[in-house]
């Protein structure tokens, strides 16, 4: 079973926008980016082009901006079981 905490569509940022969350978040995250993007998680960086995803277990260290631009994407905070996650 999946509870949607939040989430948000098509948010757009300003270049300056830089998302810091240097202990995670409680909750899983998925992030569909819709724009550029630059991602450190758990220390590795990558480049990723508009239409990219992924998901960010609960407590996982990550960052992520659009140094070239305005950065965009929709995103979800969500919590379930271990079991669900791996059905995904």
């Amino acid at each position: 079973m999946y509870q949607i905490i939040n989430g948000g569509y098509f948010t757009k940022h300003p270049q300056t926008f830089s998302m810091e969350r240097p202990l995670g978040f409680e909750h899983h995250v998925f992030l569909f980016i819709r724009s550029e993007a630059v991602l450190c998680i758990s220390g590795c960086t990558y480049t990723v082009t508009p239409n990219s995803y992924l998901f960010i277990k609960p407590h996982t260290p990550y960052s992520y901006s659009n140094p070239n631009g305005t950065y965009m994407d929709d995103w979800i905070h969500f919590d379930c079981s271990e079991e669900a996650i791996k059905q995904f």
